[in-house]
């Protein structure tokens, strides 16, 4: 039983070290998103004249339009505030949405980026970027990595006693084994089920134009920041057929398990009456079930804190792989002198 537990968590360690450290980089990089792009992209994220008299979202969104009618604005990432940076949205080119960035005085497109890095790396992180074979891929190796894990631990509570560690390297690989083991299995376990979920999502296909509309976009932000004060409202979606919605995205307080919760009001694009709200109290089931979990994989609790800890803990882990992959190059070493 003890040979078979070592050489379980040997064999399965050895082959996902290099795929589970590859993933610990890539989730750091994606919990750190923001600042990717802002590196990437630095010349969109200048601000501009502190003194000038930055657009409103309506203002904004005609002042594009009229000039880049060829590019539509699907989304407006980011709502334009006071901050004066350039806005950030999504456009419509051939078919495919692109991140743009707007001048937020003048309505000016200043660049688009068709492949942002971000994106590249979220790719990379979940499928490998191999689409739903690689998502399979992620799901075998997030198996074997959650059997290395419980193995190890498994060995050493039956045949190993701190005290009697003698070897510097090996005490640090089983204490940061410990210190992050929580942290790990629950890195694999929500990677598991959203890598299922990936597998089993119908993927949504987009014929639309999004035609520009005449939209009053100041005042049904305005009433709808009065009728929901404790939303943080972040984000336009713009109706993508004369037929369809506008809709306003935000964040919203939620339980400290679930972090803040989204928060989405659709409304008739032409006369700004609420057509359906989807707050915490109508998400249930699966979704609500599905939000913790995306909440607990991307470190999303307490902003900026919660990002800073899982840089620790992922950093920790690494330092567990390579003084296990330097625990076992001193093994063969030692196997060779004897048998030498």
């Amino acid at each position: 039983m003890q040979t078979n537990l070592y050489k379980w968590h040997v064999n399965t360690a050895l082959f996902v070290s290099i795929f589970y450290t590859f993933l610990l980089l890539t989730g750091i990089a994606n919990i750190f998103h923001g600042k990717i792009k802002q590196w990437e992209n630095p010349h969109f994220f200048t601000e501009v004249d502190s003194n000038a008299e930055l657009l409103s979202p309506e203002k904004l969104y005609r002042l594009y339009s009229e000039e880049q009618a060829e590019l539509p604005i699907t989304l407006l990432r980011k709502i334009p505030g006071k901050d004066g940076k350039p806005i950030e949205c999504m456009l419509l080119k051939d078919k495919k949405e692109v991140y743009g960035y707007v001048h937020p005085v003048t309505g000016v497109l200043l660049g688009i980026n068709e492949n942002p890095l971000h994106k590249r790396i979220l790719k990379w992180h979940t499928s490998l970027a191999l689409g739903k074979t690689g998502h399979v891929v992620m799901g075998i190796i997030a198996i074997l990595i959650a059997i290395s894990l419980l193995t190890g631990v498994a060995y050493f509570l039956k045949n190993i006693q701190w005290k009697h560690i003698k070897n510097g390297v090996k005490k640090w690989h089983f204490a940061l084994g410990f210190i992050t083991l929580i942290f790990n299995l629950m890195m694999v376990f929500s990677g598991m089920y959203l890598q299922y979920q990936d597998i089993t999502k119908q993927k949504k296909s987009s014929q639309y134009d999004y035609p520009i509309v005449d939209l009053h976009l100041d005042s049904v932000l305005t009433s709808a920041r009065k009728d929901y004060p404790d939303v943080h409202f972040k984000r336009i979606k713009f109706p993508a057929s004369s037929a369809d919605p506008l809709v306003l995205t935000g964040d919203q307080p939620g339980k400290w398990y679930l972090g803040s919760m989204p928060f989405e009001l659709k409304l008739d694009a032409q006369t700004g009456q609420v057509l359906t709200i989807k707050d915490e109290a109508s998400i249930k089931g699966n979704s609500w079930f599905q939000k913790t979990i995306l909440t607990l994989h991307a470190g999303q609790y307490g902003e900026s804190t919660s990002r800073w800890i899982y840089l620790i803990f992922s950093i920790g882990t690494m330092g567990s792989i390579v003084t296990g992959l330097w625990n076992y190059r001193n093994l063969r070493k030692m196997r060779k002198k004897r048998l030498g």
